[in-house]
């Protein structure tokens, strides 16, 4: 629960930051710093199949992130099948589940066991951010308990968290809470 709890720390300030210089008004910013400032959780999605050739380019941009000594942690398992990913989730959804699995670290100490968290949540947010970048919309939670015997999860490797990818139903009210500013949340020091 540590762990998760310093990758959501890290996470929610990098996003607060960004969400203040984007309310301040700042424009003229590169699109990928658009798409982090106006990204958002999306809940409600449409009963609509997300386009292969997208799920490659969010999978690939997990692939791609940075890792500790690059050890490269993760394991992603993207569920297609509606009655599996609804059995995961444990409701119904709209949208492609993809599981997070981590393979802990090598169990010398803590220290590593949290890189290899922290490594998967890098991973994860590329993921998030890709999906949103292209027009899909996103939710990540945190269900490591879950199981069931259609999931792929490598010897050794245990699941961290699931995001559900999917097209955003723009018809639904978002009950999306406001950001707390950079007066609350950072100190400079000069």
């Amino acid at each position: 629960m540590k762990h998760i709890s310093v990758w959501l720390l890290s996470v929610f300030l990098t996003l607060s930051l960004i969400s203040f210089a984007h309310a301040e008004g700042n424009t003229g910013v590169p699109e990928t710093i658009r798409v982090l400032l106006d990204s958002r959780a999306h809940r409600s999605l449409l009963d609509e199949p997300v386009r292969q050739e997208d799920l490659d380019v969010i999978i690939a941009c997990g692939l791609r992130s940075p890792s500790a000594v690059n050890a490269q942690p993760w394991h992603f398992t993207v569920v297609k099948n509606r009655e599996i990913a609804d059995e995961i989730i444990g409701f119904d959804i709209n949208g492609v589940v993809i599981v997070i699995s981590v393979l802990p670290g090598s169990g010398l100490s803590d220290l590593d066991e949290l890189v290899s968290v922290f490594d998967c949540g890098l991973a994860t947010q590329a993921m998030y951010t890709a999906a949103q970048a292209l027009g899909l919309g996103a939710n990540i939670y945190w269900l490591p308990a879950i199981a069931h015997e259609a999931l792929v999860i490598p010897d050794g490797y245990r699941v961290l968290m699931v995001m559900i990818v999917g097209h955003v139903d723009m018809d639904t009210v978002s009950f999306a809470t406001g950001r707390n500013g950079a007066e609350m949340m950072v100190d400079y020091i000069n």
